[in-house]
């Protein structure tokens, strides 16, 4: 007998209660790799990756009616061996903000005069988009809308759902890494941290049940006003992006993180947050540039040249007025690559210079990936109108040559 605890933001906690007639405790384990339970409805569920929370230490005092342990992995209302197992072939998420970038207005109003009319399916829609990334594997964008009610409104918030499908089952951890690929587009495709909050896992032949994905889900950040991957503009242009990132997601994957945790405000700012960038770049163009075009660059400055050249045409990074050799010995001089006091980093930056220099790596960085998956300089130009790039560049001090 037991309790099992879940905040979406917080790390799954189980307590397993001990009587003294239920014989010795010690017949516990330490870990599980699966535990199968059942609430007092009948409502199934299996738990992952358990782990005891604090084991027994000679200076605490033992509580012999109570094991607390932690939970990686939840999946509610079925039983599964195992999160390799081939079960499910539809996976529904539900994100935050996925609307502020893709969204289907399904009302449809009449005005006549002061009377006003409104009707609104509250099926899920058909797909707005949908798109195969690999063989037998779909991502599709639909519409959804739900009825809250109330005592003196009607309120309806209308959603934009992801959801994920294949042609036959497919392993439950193949499942979250679609979801995880796709969080990251969104994240850059908003300018900022997405995860999910919900996630429901189906059969295809058993429409009528369902189970969710439970663990510990990072909160979404609020993002920027304008997206940057404007999908009204370049709806046409979304399934090719889709594909690409797709394809290129193993090696892609951690660059994008770099960029997407630097968006985030820290208190403070260091020279850390600047490598980060900096050598994102420069692993960037040894794992994509130096493949394309065979030439293998590897000084870091002849590197940065090349991308300034390559995206000449974006109009606000040349407002960043990037100087290769500042970034190149200013990396130098962070990475301890050469002595402080050597003339070689005599233009490395410090204090407000290092952070600005680093927000313009940042526009630079972002250039990179969304060519990376087939834009154009004009496409990326309206990328960037209007949206948080856009802010930045704003912020950087004026310069005079």
């Amino acid at each position: 007998m037991g309790t099992l605890y879940y905040d979406e933001n917080k790390p799954i906690k189980l307590e397993i209660y001990h009587a003294p007639t239920q014989g010795i405790i010690a017949n516990m384990y330490f870990q599980y790799d699966v535990i199968w339970g059942r609430d007092a409805n009948g409502y199934e569920f299996t738990l992952f990756n358990v782990s005891i929370d604090n084991p027994m230490q000679e200076d605490c005092v033992a509580d012999f009616s109570k094991m607390e342990f932690n939970v990686d992995y939840v999946i509610l209302g079925r039983h599964v061996q195992s999160m390799d197992e081939p079960i499910f072939d539809i996976c529904t998420v539900k994100f935050p903000y996925l609307k502020n970038w893709a969204f289907q207005d399904n009302r449809e109003e009449e005005r006549n005069g002061k009377l006003i009319s409104c009707t609104l399916d509250l099926r899920k829609g058909d797909p707005f988009l949908e798109t195969e990334i690999e063989d037998g594997i779909k991502i599709a964008l639909v519409p959804y809308s739900e009825y809250i009610p109330a005592r003196y409104d009607t309120t309806v918030a209308q959603n934009t759902y992801l959801r994920v499908s294949a042609n036959k089952p497919i392993p439950t951890n193949r499942l979250m890494q679609l979801v995880f690929e796709f969080s990251q587009f969104l994240s850059i495709a908003l300018f900022s941290n997405q995860s999910p909050c919900k996630i429901e896992l189906r059969i295809r032949q058993e429409p009528r049940r369902w189970a969710f994905l439970l663990y510990e889900m990072e909160p979404s950040t609020t993002p920027y006003k304008v997206p940057l991957v404007k999908y009204d503009r370049l709806a046409d242009k979304v399934p090719l992006m889709l594909f690409a990132w797709h394809a290129n997601f193993e090696q892609l994957s951690p660059i994008c993180n770099y960029l997407i945790r630097s968006l985030q405000h820290n208190r403070f700012f260091d020279a850390p947050d600047f490598l980060i960038i900096a050598q994102a770049l420069d692993g960037y163009y040894k794992r994509f540039v130096n493949k394309k075009d065979g030439k293998d660059i590897k000084k870091y400055q002849l590197q940065i040249e090349r991308l300034l050249e390559q995206f000449k045409g974006v109009y606000m990074l040349q407002e960043c007025r990037i100087d290769a050799e500042e970034l190149t010995q200013s990396r130098h001089k962070y990475s301890h690559l050469i002595p402080d006091d050597d003339k070689m980093v005599s233009k490395a930056v410090a204090g407000d210079d290092l952070y600005d220099l680093t927000q313009k790596c940042i526009v630079l960085l972002t250039c990179c990936i969304l060519d990376n998956i087939g834009l154009t300089t004009d496409e990326i130009n309206i990328c960037f109108k209007d949206s948080a790039i856009q802010q930045i560049v704003r912020d950087l001090p004026p310069t005079f040559d």
